[in-house]
Formats: C-alpha cells, sequence, structure tokens
C-alpha cells in the first residue's frame, strides 16, 4: 500500500525525529567518530569516506543545480532540480537511497518521472498535493498555489516514501564543506606527495611499496596546457595516453589532484589493475579512487568514468555513462547515464521501519510514516535530530 507521507503535518517532535531517521547515514558523514585516516591501521572504506565527504556521502550526485537531459540512475541532493522529460531512478535493480530536491524548475518540462527502480525515501524541499488516484504530486509554491511542477510515481508506487521538508540538508553547505576538505589534498606540495606525474611523465601511476598506506596522494599535472586565463580546453590523461593506475590494494584511496590551472577540462576512462573504467562497476574503485579537481572553475567534461569526482566550483557535464559519485557547482546529464556505485549499497537499504505518530492532525489524515534506512547497517539505529552541513 503505497500512503502519503505528509512531513509538514506532522508536531515538531515527531518531524524532528523522522528527519533524524532520514538522516542516519548523512550524520554518520558529518560525524567523524574518532578515527584517523592518516596513519595506523587501516579503516573501513566507508568509515574513510564519511571523513571526506561527510554530508554529502549519501549520494551519487550532489549539486546546487541538476539538469537531466538523459535516463538517470542515481540518489541525489540539489538544490534546483531542472525538470526534463526524463526518468530518474537509482541504480540499476537495486531500490536504495533517498533523494532530495529543494526546488524545481519546470520551464523545459512539468513532469519528474520516478521510474520503477525508485530510490527509496523522496524528500521534497517545496510543498504539494498528493493525489491518491493518479500518483502524482502536484508541487505548490510558498502561497499554496501550483507551480506546474509535477512528480510522477506511478511506476514505483509501491516502493517510494514521499517526504515533505524544506530544509531537509543544506546542500551549499555539504558541498562547500568537500570543497575544504579536498582544498588542503590540493595544496599538497609536490615534495609531500606520494607521486608527482608531470605532463610529459610518463602516464602511470604505479602504488607498488605504497601498499600499506590507505590514502596515496599523487599529484598529476595536465599536459598540453597552454593559457588558461583564455579557457582552453585540456583534457587530463585518456585511455589513449594509457593512463593506467597499477598495483592497487582493494579499500586503498587514491587521490589524484588535478594541477595545472582552473580552466575548461575533461575527464575521461582510463585503467585501474588492467581494467578499463568505461562501463566498469567496482565498488571498490568507485568507492576509492577521486578525480579531486577543486581548482577547476570553469566547465568539466566526464566519461567513462568509475570513481568520484570533486569538483564542487565547476560546471559538470557527463557525455558518457560513470559509475561512482559527482560533487559539483551544476550538473547536466547530456548523454548517458550517472550510476551511484558504492558498497554502501549492497548492504539491505531497503528495509523499512515504522515510526508511530504522536500528531493528531496527522492521525486525523490516517497517514503511515515510514522510512528506509539510508545506513548500510543490520542493527538498530537510534534517531537523532537531522544535520545541515558536514
Amino acid at each position: 500500500m503505497f500512503l502519503k507521507k505528509h512531513f509538514s503535518k506532522l508536531e515538531p517532535k515527531v518531524k524532528k525525529l523522522l528527519a533524524g531517521v532520514l538522516s542516519v547515514a548523512m550524520i554518520a558523514g558529518a560525524v567523524l567518530a574518532g578515527i584517523s585516516i592518516k596513519a595506523g591501521a587501516r579503516s573501513k572504506t566507508q568509515d574513510v569516506l564519511n571523513e571526506l565527504l561527510g554530508a554529502a556521502k549519501p549520494y551519487g550526485l550532489v549539486a546546487e543545480e541538476f539538469r537531466n537531459t538523459n535516463h538517470n540512475q542515481t540518489s541525489f541532493a540539489v538544490n534546483t532540480l531542472h525538470i526534463t522529460d526524463q526518468y530518474l531512478s537509482s541504480w540499476h535493480d537495486k531500490s536504495v537511497g533517498t533523494t532530495y530536491v529543494r526546488d524545481f524548475d519546470a520551464s523545459s518540462s512539468s513532469y519528474m518521472r520516478v521510474d520503477t527502480n525508485a530510490f527509496n525515501n523522496l524528500v521534497l524541499g517545496s510543498d504539494y498535493d498528493y493525489d491518491a488516484q493518479e500518483n502524482m504530486y502536484y508541487i505548490k509554491d510558498s502561497n499554496g498555489v501550483r507551480t506546474g511542477a509535477v512528480v510522477d510515481v506511478r511506476n514505483c508506487r509501491d516502493i517510494i516514501n514521499v517526504f515533505y521538508d524544506r530544509d531537509y540538508m543544506d546542500v551549499t553547505g555539504a558541498r562547500q564543506s568537500v570543497g575544504n576538505t579536498f582544498e588542503k589534498y590540493a595544496q599538497t606540495s609536490d615534495d609531500d606527495a606520494d607521486i608527482v606525474i608531470k605532463a610529459d611523465d610518463s602516464k602511470v601511476i604505479d602504488l607498488s611499496g605504497l601498499e600499506n598506506k590507505q590514502i596515496v596522494v599523487v599529484n598529476m599535472y595536465a599536459r598540453n596546457y597552454t593559457d588558461w586565463q583564455k579557457n582552453e580546453v585540456s583534457e587530463f590523461y585518456s585511455l589513449n595516453d594509457n593512463f593506467t593506475i597499477k598495483n592497487k590494494a582493494n579499500d586503498q584511496f587514491v587521490i589524484i589532484n588535478m594541477l595545472g590551472g582552473n580552466a575548461d577540462t575533461s575527464f575521461y576512462r582510463f585503467n585501474v589493475n588492467g581494467k578499463g573504467t568505461g562501463g566498469l562497476t567496482d565498488v571498490d574503485i568507485s568507492d576509492t579512487v577521486i578525480l579531486n579537481a577543486v581548482s577547476v572553475k570553469g566547465n568539466i567534461q566526464i566519461g567513462e568514468l568509475c570513481g568520484i569526482v570533486i569538483a564542487p566550483y565547476a560546471d559538470v557535464k557527463l557525455y558518457n555513462t560513470c559509475n561512482g559519485r559527482v560533487i559539483a557547482k551544476t550538473f547536466e546529464n547530456v548523454s548517458g547515464q550517472l550510476h551511484f556505485v558504492s558498497d554502501e549499497q549492497e548492504e539491505g537499504t531497503t528495509s523499512r521501519e515504522t515510526v508511530s505518530e504522536t500528531s493528531k492532525s496527522a492521525e486525523s489524515e490516517s497517514t503511515e510514516i515510514t522510512k528506509s534506512s539510508e545506513n548500510a547497517s543490520t542493527e538498530a539505529v537510534k534517531p537523532t535530530e537531522k544535520v545541515t552541513e558536514a
């Protein structure tokens, strides 16, 4: 049975409780839990990602704006979704995760269509009218007037939970926090970096002898780089240039500082331990190979990557399917798909819990509140208050 989950009608206590339940993974990402990723024994991959990504960790995409011009398969958190006539869902056959959309731009199309493989939870930052027969959510403005934007959940009405919470997540704060974290890595000097690849060097990151180091920092400089002030495009090493990462250990992070300027650029497929990243869905590689592009302030074209693209100040355009995460200022899926491929998606994230209601107004609507845990844990999690930034 598919029921309306109307967050705003609950008393503050219940609203806070539900926000905490939905925010479990986000909270885990914001709290460092006292672990150290710089020394000592290896930490679990997801614990390291908690420290590196903070509140952005549970999402395949975090951006101020998202324009989707092709079928997309990722959970995301954005301040503005530019609606296009394309379906949105979670990765492949997994119905997992939470998606948050604060505002809608319906100038191109009015229907946000959610496909069969939906995210567990959809949190809307705009209030709505729900039509149970049509399985449609009609978005309203601050005056209660329908804007024309419609969320269509007919294909996933039995598996998706829809909530209203205007400030479920501070997307801007999460994006900037990731930027601050990776700005420190980008400032690593060549003397302190584990590996340095200059423009004319062999385009190979060989991790031999670094097996015991959990985070390897690589300074990699663009080739054929000319006058960045004129925004000339500079391609970082692609498959044709034999850009290769070899001898990478499982759960070993490789942070590649993409250096050389802040002009427009493009990142395309490469090799990791003999595997080409085009179409690769290896959860270890997608969680641990990180392209750090905090210095890029222009446009980035990406395609056939497997890993995490950190570009919080850039406008990222996807042209071929990528598997992993993207953190950007704006993101446009031009062609291909973005898949949220992460190890945390492999573990029981479709289980549900029921949160009892205390609100009389909510009871009068016979509304049942359910949630889907974003946290990849089989243990019971105590609800906590939501956090708005890392």
